[in-house]
C-alpha cells in the first residue's frame, strides 16, 4: 500500500523523499530531478495527463530536467544522468519470459521502445529512480523473488535505490502518492 525502496541487499521502507535522504545520512546530494514524461500525441498512445501534475508539483521543490532525447541512444545517458529520476511513461510486459518488459519511448521506429536489458549496460548515476508508470514494474520472477525487470535493470546500471508500484495503480492515485513523497518530511 505505501512505497519501498529496493536496494541489492534488502528492502527498506521509506515513506517519503525526505526519509529516504536522510536515510542514505545526507550523502544525497539533490541539485536536480530528471523527468522523464514522454510527449505520446504523434503516437497510438495516449498522454498521460496526470502525469503533468506531477512535474508541476516536484517543479516548485526540485530544479528539474525535463528528458526530450530523440534518439534511444542519448535518451539512455539522459535518463540516468540525474540524481533522481521521475519516470512518467507507459510500459508493459510479463510476469514470463515471453514477452520482456518495455517502456514506450514515444520515439518512432526501432526506438519505439526501451527494453530492461538495454539500461544494464547503461552508467547510471542516480540515487534515486522512481517508476511511477503503468506496469514498469513488470517482468519475469526469479526464484529469489526478485522481478527480473526495470527496477533490477536500472540498479544494475549502477544507480542506488529504485521505486516502484507492484500493483497496477489508477492514475489519479499514483499522483496523489507521489506527490505525498515529494513533499512529507
Amino acid at each position: 500500500n505505501l512505497t519501498y525502496v529496493f536496494n541489492s541487499i534488502n528492502i527498506i521502507y521509506e515513506n517519503s523523499f525526505t526519509h529516504f535522504i536522510a536515510h542514505k545520512n545526507n550523502k544525497v546530494k539533490v541539485n536536480k530531478v530528471n523527468i522523464w514524461n514522454p510527449d505520446y500525441s504523434k503516437t497510438t498512445l495516449a498522454n498521460i495527463t496526470e502525469g503533468n501534475k506531477i512535474v508541476e508539483h516536484i517543479t516548485k521543490y526540485y530544479e528539474t530536467f525535463n528528458v526530450t532525447s530523440k534518439e534511444k541512444s542519448t535518451l539512455k545517458d539522459e535518463l540516468l544522468s540525474g540524481e533522481i529520476l521521475q519516470v512518467l511513461a507507459h510500459a508493459d510486459g510479463k510476469f514470463d519470459l515471453t514477452q520482456r518488459p518495455v517502456i514506450y519511448t514515444a520515439l518512432s521506429g526501432k526506438d519505439s521502445v526501451l527494453y530492461d536489458y538495454e539500461l544494464e549496460t547503461a552508467k547510471g548515476k542516480s540515487a534515486l529512480v522512481v517508476l511511477a508508470a503503468c506496469k514498469s514494474n513488470v517482468g519475469y520472477l526469479l526464484h529469489n523473488g526478485i522481478v527480473d525487470g526495470f527496477t533490477r535493470a536500472f540498479i544494475t546500471a549502477g544507480n542506488g535505490a529504485t521505486i516502484a508500484s507492484i500493483h497496477n495503480v489508477e492514475e489519479s492515485a499514483t499522483v496523489e502518492l507521489i506527490n505525498l513523497f515529494y513533499v512529507l518530511s
